[in-house]
């Protein structure tokens, strides 16, 4: 095979001399002379070689053979940099590449001289070291840029030379010979590369070539294969001895190029020859690499058949096991499974897979546990020492999450320090992206800077990144990044004031959008614009933007579930943004003359869009979790999921076929990617029409669609009125819904103000705020934290109610303040609401206040705390209404709509689940001692009243991370050995049998799977959780609500059995309770952001078969619950559900104590689901 390469390199080089690209025939003379010249080089006899390469410069110049003489240019230069002479050979370096790129045709494509057989263009060195070598994504910019930064380059000051070789080849004439002198240090190296276009993503090439080497260490040298350095060919460490040769296949991911890159390090010599890159089929692939490419391209099945195959296969090496895994992992993150991806990570980072920790930061930070994502990238900084490229790239995800800590604060000393570290993380990665001379990624890490800044207000400093972006990015002719920067850009005039300069940009920012089938970009240069003309007073325009921004994003509204939490995240900000924006302009324009009517129905549904939250669409991601209790179900949603992932696979390949320049494409791309997404566009509606039809519970919970106005009056009864809040900056907009009429207005309090009345209301209604914490343990950063802020609450409190000191049996309510509230938010409508039940979706501020707690007539006081006489007399919503809460507008289709009938098979009345073995705190330790002892309700008796009174049942942070509990932390809950008695008080006034009645340590998470798997479970009429209740974004890195039940002694039970029992674990129960009641703390909502506090458990429970929760907003009194869920249950016998609360409420409240009388007593628990009567 030798000869038969010789003979075909000498044929080439034949045939080159006589085309005229080795252009004098004296060159083959030259040639023998050239030899003697690199052996007197490669021998270190310098100024023999000097001599011999300056007399064959000056031939070659009176022959006007140009690129020859350059070529000795550039050995001369490499004897200088020997010789000690850096000045003489930085000089001949830059003339050697200017003279080159004059001698070479610019305008020529050199695509063209590529062939099936070898997409590598010189790759033998034949025609020397000239273009297209020096064309690679960094090197080929303007001509002054290729000018400066040449065909090879050096980085950090590199003393290192390229030069070509023709004493030393592997075949044929020439080889290229690179050394470099200087010690191993970050960022010191030198290079150079080649860019082959045209290419098809997720597809397998294999790269071959020849290498000698001496002096050779570890990492030394490797080849990159992508503008990224990401993926790459390390060549082996050793001297070789002789010239050998590797091949290896690669799967170029979603890139539809090659950046070939010869990368040299350390001090050492290297010799490349015959480098040979061609496509091969994708059997010929390397296993593991079949494996990435099955799933790059959306199909997950096979390539986690494959990857599984590998991991079980002995043979395979360690680091294809490691590579398998983190596929496995990165399959189960897509699919919503963040459990299993994690458990896989932290098991490849504990047996020294390296990338592992920065892919848990990754995992992290789309979940939304920023802290840990910030942990784990810092753990990862620590593994790449040296590796200037990796050390970059994780400080620039790090600062993307430092970022998002950021905005995650309104004002103050974190939202400050979060964004000087993002500053600094970002700062770091421009450094070494520009001593790299990765400067399409510079381009990207401005765009970062310059957000960092606008998001500070330092909007001259991110103008000054953006320009400076813009300018960096015309040679790389991307239209896509080039719109996303004038974007940005368009937004800081925005801020700034100049909106005209600002609509200037947008309009051609929406043509370029438009054309590039960009949806998102399109949506946010509509937004904008709507912003701008806002600003220029110009409402109809303004309203028209919104309406076009509005309308893109409901026909992209299928895929929202496929986008990873960070990416849906900046969708659903969009959706706010967007949707706040078309609610405010439409009112605006209805008041003016516009059409009423039609401009309410508009806004009442795509107000229903504004209050979609980045929690509720993460549960929506696992919602292949939510159906393995139907093996059809779960396949239909799987291929979903695939399909979708294949559609966002294909529309990327589609806007980069766009926007790549005409000479980097081709038709046949471009018109295999738009088939390519035609047909995924339909494949996807035609299984989301399978899903709607087949399955239609879980399309109405999993699928997030908006109901107008005329399906919501189908779905009421005569007597109900469904009310709609959309909470905004300045103002709240209100809808009223009854069975014949539809009514909007906008009340003037904005969400400030309102958070503000009800963290006051709050303050007289949950006793957990004037907890004094001076006891508290300060032993942990966590325990020191959480004394911080309660004492911050009860600061607060005594603030907002002007009071240091009040009655400790009665908390101060403000009941000026609840008639106020009342005032504007129902008050201009109250005359539509008599002889109605009220149906509220409520949003912002609101989801943390049960209204019956509002008062429709002022109380005669002059003082604003009211005694607990008058509040027992006091005209409380509740009076006059039954009230049921819905966490959406859609989730009354859920629970009303044509959904199939359950079978009724109901036997058992009551099921009761409490009293978790929990420690507590070292100041538990009593009640932990009796929650111990509590074997039924014999022992529960034991507990006096006095001991149900008070009891704290808040949980700490930090108890949960994703799905999977930290087994620790939950133990450290506080016991409550008092939802013992509670439970076993309501079970006997029901009654119902001790057996069904489950405490300690049989409740657990595999108590109830068993009852589930059984059939056992939907027996049950109530089923009644008393525990702590957890809300999705309550505890750090949590996104999924749920309950806390006893944590399991066996470790290995974790995947089945942690001791959370989390949401997507609930919607797997088979449940058919007309109520499940959640005595627990907080499950309404205290604490909890937006309407995120119902929306996670209240569709799991949906879900699962429940028609109703009755749930608590704040720590109940177990003397409380019982009293209240008692009597709701006897109510109930009789009537609708939301009328039986109602009816328990006056109960309790008319029975005279003044205790009972004060509204922290009760009215805690709200209706959740239907409220009607049992049909």
């Amino acid at each position: 095979m030798r000869w038969i390469r010789s003979i075909l390199k000498f044929a080439t080089f034949f045939a080159l001399l006589i085309s005229g690209n080795i252009s004098h025939p004296s060159v083959l003379l030259a040639n023998s002379e050239l030899r003697k010249a690199d052996h007197a080089f490669n021998e270190g006899r310098l100024r023999e070689a000097f001599s011999l390469y300056s007399t064959l410069r000056n031939e070659a110049i009176k022959s006007k053979d140009r690129q020859f003489a350059a070529e000795m240019l550039n050995n001369l230069a490499a004897v200088n940099l020997l010789k000690g002479d850096l000045k003489g050979h930085r000089e001949l370096t830059y003339r050697s590449h200017r003279e080159k790129w004059r001698n070479s045709s610019l305008v020529r494509s050199f695509n063209d001289e590529r062939s099936k057989e070898n997409l590598i263009v010189n790759g033998s060195f034949e025609q020397g070291l000239t273009p297209p070598w020096g064309g690679g994504q960094y090197e080929s910019g303007l001509d002054s840029s290729r000018q400066k930064r040449g065909i090879w380059w050096n980085s950090g000051g590199a003393k290192a030379y390229m030069k070509i070789d023709t004493a030393e080849r592997a075949d044929g004439e020439r080889s290229l010979r690179i050394r470099n002198l200087s010690a191993h240090a970050s960022h010191v190296f030198t290079t150079t590369s080649q860019r082959i276009d045209r290419l098809k993503a997720n597809d397998i090439y294999r790269i071959s070539f020849s290498y000698k080497a001496e002096n050779f260490e570890k990492g030394a040298a490797s080849i990159a294969i992508d503008a990224g350095w990401n993926r790459r060919i390390n060549i082996p460490r050793g001297d070789t001895n002789g010239w050998k040769r590797i091949s290896k296949t690669i799967n170029i991911g979603q890139n539809t190029y090659i950046d070939f890159r010869i990368i040299l390090e350390t001090p050492s010599s290297l010799w490349i020859d015959d480098i040979k890159v061609e496509h091969v089929p994708m059997a010929a692939a390397q296993p593991i690499q079949q494996a990435e490419a099955l799933f790059d391209q959306g199909q997950w099945k096979k390539a986690a058949a494959f990857s599984q195959s590998l991991i079980e296969n002995p043979k395979q090496s360690r680091e294809t096991h490691w590579i398998a895994k983190s596929i496995l992992a990165r399959i189960g993150r897509e699919h919503g499974d963040f459990d299993t991806a994690q458990a896989m990570l932290e098991e490849l980072a504990n047996d020294g897979y390296r990338l592992a920790d920065v892919e848990l930061g990754k995992l992290n930070a789309e979940i939304g546990d920023l802290q840990q994502a910030i942990a784990f990238y810092k753990k990862a900084l620590k593994h790449f020492k040296g590796d200037q490229a990796t050390i970059g790239r994780i400080h620039g995800q790090l600062g993307q999450v430092y970022l998002r800590q950021a905005q995650s604060y309104k004002s103050g000393a974190a939202r400050i320090a979060y964004l000087r570290a993002a500053q600094r993380s970002l700062d770091y990665f421009l450094r070494i992206m520009k001593n790299i001379g990765d400067r399409y990624e510079v381009i990207k890490v401005r765009r970062g800077i310059a957000t960092a800044h606008l998001v500070a207000g330092k909007l001259d400093d991110a103008m000054k990144q953006l320009r400076s972006a813009l300018q960096e990015i015309a040679p790389f002719k991307d239209p896509n990044l080039e719109s996303d920067i004038q974007l940005l850009m368009a937004e800081v005039l925005l801020v700034k004031g100049n909106h005209k300069t600002a609509l200037r940009r947008l309009n051609a920012s929406v043509v370029t959008k438009r054309r590039l089938g960009d949806q998102l970009g399109l949506t946010k240069a509509y937004e904008l614009i709507a912003r701008a003309t806002l600003k220029s007073g110009d409402l109809s325009a303004a309203h028209e933007a919104y309406n076009k921004a509005a309308s893109i994003l409901e026909s992209g509204v299928g895929n929202l579930t496929q986008l990873p939490t960070e990416q849906l995240k900046q969708f659903v900000d969009q959706f706010d943004r967007v949707y706040r924006g078309f609610v405010s302009t439409a009112f605006a324009k209805s008041k003016s003359g516009g059409r009423q009517k039609t401009l309410s129905n508009q806004s009442f549904a795509r107000a229903q869009w504004a209050l979609l939250t980045s929690a509720e669409l993460a549960l929506l991601q696992m919602s292949a979790r939510f159906a393995t209790q139907d093996p059809t179900l779960r396949r239909l949603i799987r291929h979903r999921q695939e399909l979708m992932a294949r559609q966002a696979s294909a529309k990327r390949a589609l806007v980069m076929a766009k926007a790549a320049p005409k000479e980097r494409n081709t038709v046949f791309n471009f018109e295999l990617s738009q088939k390519s997404v035609s047909e995924l566009n339909v494949a996807v509606k035609n299984v989301n029409e399978k899903l709607f039809k087949k399955f239609p519970s879980y399309a109405s919970l999993g699928i997030p669609r908006p109901l107008s106005t005329d399906s919501t009056q189908k779905l009421l009864a005569d007597d109900e009125a469904l009310i709609l809040f959309l909470v905004d900056k300045e103002h709240t907009y209100v809808w009223l819904v009854t069975k014949n009429d539809v009514n909007w207005f906008r009340a003037n309090i904005g969400e400030e103000t309102l958070s503000r009345d009800v963290q006051a209301l709050r303050c007289g209604l949950d006793a957990s705020n004037w907890t004094d914490p001076s006891k508290w343990p300060e032993d942990t950063q966590n325990a020191k934290r959480q004394k911080r802020e309660q004492n911050a609450r009860r600061k607060a409190c005594k603030s907002l109610l002007g009071v240091s000191d009040f009655d400790k049996i009665n908390l101060p309510f403000d009941a000026d303040r609840a008639f106020k509230l009342y005032k504007k938010l129902l008050g201009p409508v109250a005359h539509l609401l008599q002889k109605k039940q009220l149906l509220i979706v409520p949003s912002g501020a609101l989801t943390q206040l049960p209204f019956q707690v509002l008062l429709t007539e002022k109380i005669k006081s002059s003082k604003r705390i009211v005694a607990a006489d008058q509040l027992a007399r006091a005209n409380w919503l509740i009076r006059k209404f039954a009230i049921t809460t819905l966490p959406s507008v859609s989730s009354l289709g859920a629970l009303r709509g044509n959904q199939p009938a359950k079978d009724s098979k109901q036997q058992k009345q009551f099921l009761g689940i409490g009293n978790p073995l929990l420690i507590g705190y070292p100041a538990d330790a009593d009640k932990a001692k009796k929650a111990r002892e509590i074997r039924g309700c014999a022992e529960a008796k034991s507990l006096t009243t006095a001991s149900l009174r008070n009891v704290r049942r808040s949980v700490d942070w930090g108890s949960t991370k994703g799905q999977r509990a930290d087994i620790r932390k939950l133990r450290e809950q506080p016991p409550l050995p008092e939802t013992a008695h509670e439970l076993c008080e309501v079970a006997r006034d029901i009654p119902t049998s001790e057996k069904d009645i489950i405490l300690g340590e049989k409740a657990t998470e595999t108590t109830l799977k068993q009852l589930s798997a059984q059939g056992k479970l939907d027996n049950y009429k109530i089923v009644h959780f008393a525990t702590h209740g957890v809300l999705a974004g309550q505890i750090k890195g949590t996104f999924e609500p749920g309950l806390i039940l006893t944590p399991p002694e066996n470790q290995n039970s974790l995947k089945y059995d942690d001791g959370y029992l989390s949401a997507s674990e609930i919607s797997n129960l088979r449940l058919n309770a007309e109520w499940v009641v959640l005595s627990a703390c907080n499950t309404a909502g205290g604490g909890a952001k937006d309407n995120e506090a119902l929306s996670g458990l209240a569709r799991a429970f949906f879900f699962a078969g429940a028609q109703t929760l009755l749930v608590s907003h704040w720590s109940v009194e177990s003397s409380a619950a019982v009293e209240l869920v008692t009597s709701i249950f006897k109510a109930n016998k009789t009537m609708g559900r939301a009328k039986a609360l109602r009816i328990a409420m006056l109960a309790v409240m008319n029975r005279g104590a003044k205790r009972k009388a004060h509204p922290a007593y009760w009215a805690p628990f709200v209706i959740v689901g239907e409220g009607s009567a049992i049909k």
